[in-house]
């Protein structure tokens, strides 16, 4: 931990730790708790930080762990591994780029999630596996999300406590969006009710080894992050972490924030599987299908995966055939995208 000074009263304190031992939410934790014993420091008080938990000693595998575990395997079995078709930079390290959906937006996305009796998770991650499916060719989606992992005694806790959890989304062609969410809707349902397995009791499971080279299960991710805290300040300034990314663990992650009403986040990538200019092309390509799903909810999966496919891909023709199909099922009217937008 060093604190750098810049030009004139500015500082930086720069914090290095390895994610091993310290997740998202434990930077939220640790600003907190450095804003508190620095306020405390500054009146001459000592502060006592909160004791920490042994979380480890705590944990209890539920008694139904044998039943959870036959779920996760029924769910995978078979499941491919989605290959995206991008060559790379063959470059070092990783990426990303900014997406972001405006509050107008969010708002239409909430009500079609509403409509579906769905959350706003579900909504996009019907939409990443659409996303995902029309890029690698496939109709049956297997991507990851990220699952905190806490508990009442570890929400104060520094730590690593994340559980990923593999979504297996079906996306087939004769599908519209409204059944693409209802779909989605029943997996997350399961797979959030056992997000208590753990990880690699799920790989157990599904027979599945890790492997040095790629992820195992999925080579995607889709996190979101909602109701984001305001930044502890120091002096009436503003604790603002500054993130920088290194390495990614996989070819394509969506990081998602909403916060103030609207959705922002990053679409990070691993340079030796994709470059800048095709992220930033499946970002703009996932608010475009985000905007359709809410214009169009009873437009079909080929109709969006071809959109897709011409945004990010301009010289595929492997949705072509569904041309025909698109304009016949996506309207036209102005007014029915202002009415569905706003």
């Amino acid at each position: 931990c060093t604190l750098i000074k810049t030009a004139g009263s500015g500082a930086c304190l720069l914090f290095t730790v390895h994610h091993l031992i310290f997740d998202g939410w434990s930077r939220d934790v640790f600003f907190r708790e450095l804003a508190a014993v620095y306020r405390a420091l500054q009146a001459g008080e000592s502060q006592v930080l909160p004791r920490s938990v042994d979380t480890a000693a705590t944990v209890v595998a539920p008694a139904d762990l044998d039943a959870d575990l036959l779920w996760w395997r029924e769910h995978l079995q078979g499941a491919p591994r989605l290959a995206l078709p991008f060559a790379g930079t063959g470059g070092k390290g990783a990426g990303r780029v900014p997406v972001q959906a405006d509050p107008l937006l969010c708002r239409a996305l909430h009500r079609l999630a509403h409509s579906e009796d769905a959350s706003l998770f579900m909504v996009l991650a019907a939409a990443w596996a659409i996303t995902a499916g029309a890029l690698g060719r496939e109709d049956d989606v297997v991507f990851g999300t990220d699952m905190a992992g806490r508990d009442r005694d570890s929400g104060d806790q520094i730590g690593f406590f994340i559980n990923p959890l593999p979504l297996r989304i079906t996306v087939r062609s004769g599908m519209t969006v409204r059944e693409v969410v209802a779909g989605t809707r029943e997996v997350v349902l399961g797979a959030f009710k056992r997000q208590h397995v753990p990880f690699d009791d799920i790989l157990r499971a599904t027979g599945v080894a890790r492997d040095a080279v790629a992820a195992p299960l999925f080579d995607t991710k889709l996190v979101l992050q909602q109701g984001a805290l305001d930044p502890p300040r120091l002096d009436g300034q503003a604790l603002v972490p500054q993130a920088h990314i290194r390495g990614l663990d996989m070819n394509l992650l969506l990081d998602l924030t909403e916060a103030g009403g609207a959705l922002s986040g990053w679409v990070k990538f691993r340079r030796q599987a994709l470059d800048q200019a095709t992220a930033g092309r499946i970002a703009s390509a996932f608010v475009a299908l985000l905007e359709d799903m809410v214009r169009w909810p009873e437009a079909r999966v080929p109709d969006l995966a071809l959109a897709i496919s011409e945004r990010v891909l301009p010289a595929a023709t492997g949705f072509r055939a569904h041309a025909g199909r698109r304009q016949a099922t996506v309207p036209s009217s102005p007014g029915v995208v202002t009415d569905a937008l706003q």
